[in-house]
This record gives C-alpha cells, sequence and structure tokens, in this order.
C-alpha cells in the first residue's frame, strides 16, 4: 500500500509514541532517550544492529504529542541527555488510544504481543520515512484540521462594504417576503449598520 506524505506525518508519530509507552512500562523514575534507542534495537542478521525507532524526526513528534497531552514531562540538564517521567495525562491518555479501535495502542494490545506487534509495524513506518524522506520539516507546520480564529478588522473598508451588502440583501429579501405576505422573524426590527 503506498501511502502520501501528509497521511504517513499523521498517522505514523503514534507508532513511536507507543515505543515510549512500552519502554516506560519497565519500573523506572525517569528514563532516557539513550535507554529507549537500546530498548528498540536488536542484531541483525545482515547488518549490525537495527533499532526499531530510528527516525529522529519522528521520535521528536511523538515527544512534541507526548507533551502536548501531559503524558510526559522533560528534565533538561546542560550537558547530560534529557530525561523524561511519566506526566500528569500519562494515564489518560493511554487509556483512550488503548480503547480506540483506529489506534495502534488497541491494535498492539489486542494482537496479545504488544512490543511484537509494535516492532513489526515499526519496520514499515521505517521504510515507508526512508521512501517518503521524512525529516523534522515535515512535522513543523501546524496541523490543517485545527482551527484558529481570524482577525478581522471592522474598519477595514472590505468588511464595511460586505456589511452594507449584506443589509441591503437582508432588506431586500424581507420586503420580497412582506409582499408575499410572510412574515420574517425581526421584520420589524431595524438593522443598525
Amino acid at each position: 500500500m503506498e501511502m502520501d506524505k501528509a497521511t504517513f506525518v499523521n498517522l505514523a508519530p503514534e507508532y513511536y509514541m507507543l515505543a515510549f509507552f512500552i519502554h516506560f512500562e519497565y519500573p523506572r523514575g525517569y528514563y532516557s532517550e539513550k535507554g529507549l534507542l537500546k530498548d528498540f534495537t536488536v542484531p541483525d542478521e545482515d547488518s549490525d544492529d537495527y533499532c526499531f525507532v530510528e527516525n529522529e524526526a519522528l521520535r521528536r513528534q511523538a515527544l512534541r504529542l507526548l507533551l502536548k497531552h501531559n503524558a510526559i514531562t522533560i528534565i533538561d540538564d546542560p550537558f547530560g541527555p534529557k530525561l523524561w517521567q511519566r506526566g500528569e495525562g500519562f494515564e489518560r491518555l493511554q487509556d483512550a488510544l488503548d480503547n480506540s479501535p483506529a489506534s495502534s495502542f488497541y491494535k498492539a494490545r489486542v494482537s496479545g504481543e504488544p512490543r511484537l506487534w509494535l516492532m513489526s509495524a515499526l519496520v514499515k513506518v521505517n521504510s515507508t520515512a526512508r521512501a517518503l524522506n521524512i525529516t523534522s520539516d515535515d512535522f513543523s507546520a501546524e496541523p490543517l484540521d485545527e482551527w484558529a480564529p481570524i482577525t478581522i478588522s471592522q474598519s477595514a473598508p472590505e468588511v464595511a462594504d460586505a456589511v452594507k451588502e449584506l443589509q441591503a440583501a437582508t432588506m431586500r429579501r424581507r420586503a420580497a417576503g412582506l409582499k408575499a405576505g410572510i412574515e420574517h422573524p425581526g421584520a420589524a426590527e431595524p438593522i443598525e449598520p
């Protein structure tokens, strides 16, 4: 199945998020990227090692999403590696994803072997990421499906013209309705500019 870049960028980070969640199952208070990489690297027959979470851009995006949902907190150090720990939203996010049939979390859980299911999926995620040349830049744009307000200057000439046209159209519509004997709600109320 061939996948376009936009679809991949939307779906793939969740698989890397699942790797973080599986890594966080080990009973430690703090976790590091080095530990995650070590946990998901295995000897490969054809080469030295294979890292299932090899794509740095996907790891970074997964971290951003985990932070966004308060699932982790990050402890910075000026010289040492960053440390992660579970955040307040960790359990809530895990429950939501574990119970959503469309989620990789759900599919991994119902497989009975979450780690093996994920590793199999990550092989395909990584090969698709390489084929699509996925980089951090692919995740820097704001998502298209999030709503953001538009600023409209009430004093702009275009806005004033649009308001006048709308008022004129409303008056024509009301007048046509009155001629036809149809009363519109608010017909007796004047429209103020």
